[in-house]
């Protein structure tokens, strides 16, 4: 029976504005599926995004398996987007197995500075 995964995730955020591709290793930390029976399965990170400003991002935030917050700003854009994250594995719910994390949706504030 699947066990749900687990992670922590910082609720606020705070980056000065870049360009190009960028993330934050560790983001995620202490990412985990389940007991070492589960160690196959992946994590997957679900993030929603509610910016002040529609067009802050060219490409939208997103948290790989390892916990890397990767996000692209659009170019001169600063200000401050709600992030909400989701976590599950890929272990199924089959015979009451569990793919999502308690203690989730995580709501982080993000916020970009200008140069």
């Amino acid at each position: 029976v699947n066990n749900p995964p687990s992670a922590s995730v910082p609720t606020s955020v705070n980056v000065v504005e870049a360009t190009g591709p960028s993330s934050l290793p560790n983001f995620a930390s202490l990412v985990s599926t389940g007991p070492p029976n589960e160690a196959w399965q992946t994590p997957l990170f679900t993030v929603m995004t509610d910016a002040e400003t529609p067009d802050m991002f060219d490409v939208s935030p997103a948290i790989t398996p390892d916990g890397t917050l990767t996000y692209t700003l659009a170019p001169g854009a600063h200000g401050k987007a709600t992030l909400t994250v989701m976590l599950r594995d890929d272990g199924g719910t089959a015979l009451g197995g569990i793919d999502a994390a308690p203690g989730f949706p995580v709501v982080v504030a993000f916020k970009a500075y200008p140069l």
